[in-house]
């Protein structure tokens, strides 16, 4: 397995655009969420192998690695805080493959990892949910 700290697993948030602004996020949409009208989330991770180690031979993908506890953390804080900012509910939050091409799992894996987390703050917070999930790639 490779060194989760070396490669970004320990949870730091980076944004790379003003949310006012576009971002070729999304690709080729496959409905209605697209780059105008959505925010996308990277999470570092590697799609793993039928044993779990990490790969970038997709022929040889059958998951993505998990996200590590601090992972789940920031990024339910973060879409926590952008579900509160542009009045979101838990059903705006999309994983990548089901509004764009891409790969089974991909966005899912981020989404499904953070789903309690997100419901324990929204209750204590009294908000609702937000946005476009991505997962892995060469980037959610």
């Amino acid at each position: 397995m490779a060194d989760k700290n070396f490669r970004g697993f320990d949870g730091t948030v980076t944004q790379l655009n003003n949310f006012e602004n576009r971002a070729n996020h999304v690709g080729k949409p496959t409905g209605d969420v697209n780059n105008y009208n959505s925010i996308g989330i990277e999470a570092v991770g590697m799609s793993v192998d039928k044993d779990g180690n990490p790969t970038t031979d997709w022929r040889k993908a059958t998951g993505w690695e998990s996200l590590t506890g601090e992972q789940i953390e920031s990024t339910a804080q973060s879409v926590n805080a952008i579900m509160g900012e542009y009045d979101l509910g838990i059903d705006d939050i999309f994983p990548h493959e089901d509004v764009s091409r891409k790969v089974d799992g991909e966005g899912g894996t981020v989404l499904n990892a953070i789903k309690a987390r997100m419901k324990n703050l929204m209750l204590y917070h009294h908000k609702r949910l937000p946005l476009i999930h991505h997962l892995k790639e060469a980037y959610f």
